[in-house]
């Protein structure tokens, strides 16, 4: 049996006052999904000598512009059905979720 490999990324559940939920709305990667709305939570994968913490501020400011997640927990941890190409075979996306409450982000209706 051969093992897989996996990549770590981290994800943040961002909730408000009113316990309302940040998601980002993202351009699809592929041509064929240019017509499909994707929806994704705010986070990425970790870069080389990051904590998990530290990939998830980072992620969250250069995806929303939020700094400093004070109360930040962790959630839950997930193995994805997703896979990533790189050559010459793909690998498989573990996330790491962590729940943060902010004050301040009014939801868009």
């Amino acid at each position: 049996m051969i093992e897989d490999t996996y990549h770590l990324g981290v994800k943040a559940l961002i909730q408000n006052h009113d316990n309302q939920l940040l998601v980002l709305r993202k351009r699809p990667k592929r041509p064929q999904d240019v017509n499909r709305v994707v929806w994704d939570l705010p986070g990425g994968r970790i870069h080389r000598g990051e904590s998990l913490e530290m990939a998830l501020e980072r992620e969250v400011f250069e995806e929303t512009g939020l700094k400093n997640l004070p109360n930040k927990s962790f959630l839950t941890m997930a193995l994805t059905p997703s896979r990533i190409p790189i050559v010459p075979h793909d690998v498989g996306l573990i996330l790491a979720v962590y729940l943060c409450p902010v004050k301040g982000f009014v939801a868009a209706h």
